[in-house]
């Protein structure tokens, strides 16, 4: 009874809350699997360059073999075999079939793929040592682990903005994770009363520095409130000025005043923060102008 009446008292002198709306609610589920989505994508990172590191010891030429070494046929492979000594017993048809299977019959993926890998895996200037098979293939089982759950986390987010927040999509640039992101971070956006508001609460805002007689002429942003929301700002900025005609002439003019790619950058940014606040304000679909 003392806290209910605490509770209720602290509430009756503060009457400028504001009801928590469906919209919030929605606002802290992408907030929550957005940084949720952005750590793990952080480790998978990590993971790579560890995986990465292991083959470049344990065998060197598997990196030319294939485009990327994070694919799904590369990983079946290093997952199965691991290291040279292995991949030199193994029979060409089981490496063929492996290829095939894990690449679902796509053209350039089959026996030619497998007869490089195996002369390649003979002639192997890596390191025989087969405790890297073991870290290899630990470390390629951490890499799908992470991969799926970052799938199912997008998944999430996907449901969530094409039903209550597809709005955002509509501007040029902005995709599911940056928009997740951006929305995750804004919250209820009516707690905003004008776009410099939302400007400063990313960070885009102009940061003056004074002392006494001295102003000083090179202003820099002040990077303070989101982090998270600035990344996707920028992010989504650095692709909207190669789909829309408004934001790359913008670009353009910057850059045609003298200014750095990023400094014209950072002015895009701030123009599509006014957009995003404009549309989301009013729940309006973007329309590019001509």
């Amino acid at each position: 009874t003392i806290d209910a009446k605490s509770i209720c008292t602290f509430l009756s002198r503060n009457q400028e809350f504001k009801p928590y709306r469906l919209k919030s609610y929605h606002s802290s589920a992408l907030k929550s699997l957005s940084r949720s989505r952005i750590s793990l994508v952080k480790q998978l990172a990590k993971k790579k360059q560890e995986l990465h590191m292991l083959v470049t010891i344990a065998f060197p030429e598997y990196l030319k073999v294939f485009s990327t070494l994070h694919g799904k046929t590369s990983l079946e492979l290093l997952h199965k075999y691991s290291i040279p000594s292995v991949i030199a017993k193994t029979r060409i048809d089981g490496l063929t079939n492996t290829i095939k299977s894990a690449s679902k019959g796509r053209r350039g993926h089959g026996s030619d793929t497998a007869q490089m890998i195996k002369e390649s895996a003979k002639t192997s200037a890596g390191d025989p040592n087969p405790i890297l098979a073991i870290q290899i293939k630990l470390c390629v089982e951490t890499v799908r682990f992470l991969q799926t759950h970052i799938k199912t986390y997008e998944t999430e987010i996907r449901k969530i903005m094409d039903e209550y927040c597809p709005v955002i999509l509509t501007i040029p640039g902005i995709s599911y994770v940056t928009g997740a992101i951006i929305l995750g971070e804004i919250g209820d956006v009516s707690l905003f009363k004008t776009p410099y508001q939302l400007l400063a609460f990313a960070g885009l805002d102009p940061c003056v520095y004074q002392s006494g007689q001295y102003n000083a002429t090179s202003i820099s942003i002040s990077k303070r409130g989101s982090s998270y929301l600035r990344w996707a700002v920028h992010q989504s900025a650095s692709i909207i000025i190669h789909y829309d005609d408004t934001f790359s002439s913008f670009y353009a003019k910057k850059r045609s005043e003298g200014k750095h790619h990023l400094v014209a950058l950072g002015h895009v940014s701030k123009k599509l923060i006014r957009i995003i606040f404009h549309v989301l304000k009013y729940d309006n679909a973007y329309v590019a102008q001509n």
